[in-house]
């Protein structure tokens, strides 16, 4: 299946899964805050608990997720910097 996708007044045809994977490209980069869980160590990720484009949402889904999960060890990030991080209480 094929569609039309424009960028910038230049329309070109694409595969449908082109243009999926350019919309999701382009939803990742809007969403560029994370809220993530981590295994005990810190070394692989389990799961994303929320992403968003606005701090103050990111901020306050850090902090319920840490009240939600207490024993994990969390991160909030902005693409592969840390803006915080808590671990489980030991």
């Amino acid at each position: 299946m094929f569609s039309i996708c424009s960028n910038e007044d230049t329309a070109m045809i694409h595969t449908l899964w082109e243009c999926q994977l350019a919309a999701r490209v382009a939803d990742e980069d809007a969403l560029s805050l994370a809220v993530l869980e981590w295994d005990d160590e810190g070394n692989h990720l389990e799961r994303v608990l929320c992403r968003s484009a606005n701090m103050l949402i990111a901020r306050a889904a850090f902090s319920e997720s840490y009240r939600l999960y207490p024993g994990q060890f969390l991160t909030l990030q902005h693409g592969v910097r840390l803006i915080e991080a808590r671990r489980a209480d030991a």
